[in-house]
């Protein structure tokens, strides 16, 4: 064999020993039967002059951030977050 060949027969080795370590870890938090509080969220009431409606807006949220240090770029973010509920398949 010449040196080359050995190099990356060793070089294969390592990295198929950190594929099947990494393989045992990621299966390793699976084991846990984990069981929700509540297993289905609470029904929301709309009031009932939205009773026709297809969606119906329960709450809408706008924010700003503005972060960045000194002699950098300053980053401005946008975002709206609004929660909705589907009252008839219409309104998807």
């Amino acid at each position: 064999m010449n040196p080359f060949s050995k190099v990356t027969f060793v070089f294969i080795l390592v990295l198929l020993h950190f594929e099947v370590l990494g393989q045992l870890n990621f299966h390793a938090y699976k084991k846990f039967n984990y069981t929700w509080e509540h297993p289905s969220p609470e029904k929301i009431s709309v009031d009932p002059i939205f009773k026709n409606e297809d969606v119906v807006i329960l709450d809408d949220q706008h924010l700003v951030s503005i972060g960045g240090s000194l002699g950098s770029t300053t980053n401005i973010i946008f975002q709206r977050k609004a929660r909705l509920k589907y009252l008839t398949a219409k309104g998807v």
